[in-house]
């Protein structure tokens, strides 16, 4: 806008042919995962998505950024959204403040946490399921990320390194991960499209 750039996007953008992830410097950081718990049918999505003030993530987030709204206006325009099927977002904003939204299919059911310094730990991890359950057997990305993220500490889970770690130990990057971005409103995402170091069939 103006010459400048506004927000970066890290996606594949045929595959999802929208903003997923949306970072824009001193303002908001976005990022959404499809809840794999959702109970809804294929005809009460299509039906929502039918409906006026239904919007779609891609869009929301589209919204959010080029009309640079706070993080504090962003996580209002998020928590009152039509979503077409519930979904979690991951969202952070200036002075270290952090939230996990989880979006239902009706509003009123939202959760929002929210992570700051004044937190008791230094990390809250979101994959698809609701974090107030245990995950699945056969994916326990969040388990192994948490577990990590304890064992290197207070301090270190709090900065860059102790985050990759995390990002980087399996199976929280796996044969399906198709790329690893770290966002922050105080500086550019860096991201990276690598294959898994180990191979697994069962995934």
């Amino acid at each position: 806008r103006g010459g400048a750039t506004l927000y970066h996007i890290f996606d594949w953008t045929w595959i999802t042919v929208g903003t997923y992830t949306a970072s824009r410097k001193g303002g908001v950081t976005l990022e959404e995962n499809w809840n794999n718990d959702g109970t809804q049918s294929l005809e009460q999505i299509l039906a929502r998505v039918q409906e006026p003030d239904f919007t779609p993530v891609a869009f929301l987030f589209r919204h959010i950024q080029e009309n640079e709204l706070s993080f504090a206006e962003a996580t209002d325009y998020l928590m009152n959204a039509t979503l077409g099927a519930p979904a979690y977002i991951i969202m952070s904003g200036p002075g270290r403040v952090g939230h996990v939204l989880s979006l239902m299919f009706n509003k009123t059911d939202n959760v929002k946490e929210t992570l700051s310094d004044a937190s008791p730990v230094t990390y809250m991890v979101q994959t698809n399921y609701d974090r107030w359950k245990p995950d699945p057997a056969n994916d326990p990305r969040r388990t192994v990320a948490q577990n990590t993220l304890a064992m290197v500490g207070r301090h270190r889970s709090g900065t860059e390194l102790g985050v990759w770690m995390a990002l980087g130990t399996y199976p929280v990057h796996n044969p399906h991960t198709m790329f690893t971005v770290l966002m922050s409103v105080e500086q550019v995402p860096e991201g990276y499209v690598r294959r898994a170091m180990i191979p697994d069939p069962t995934w």
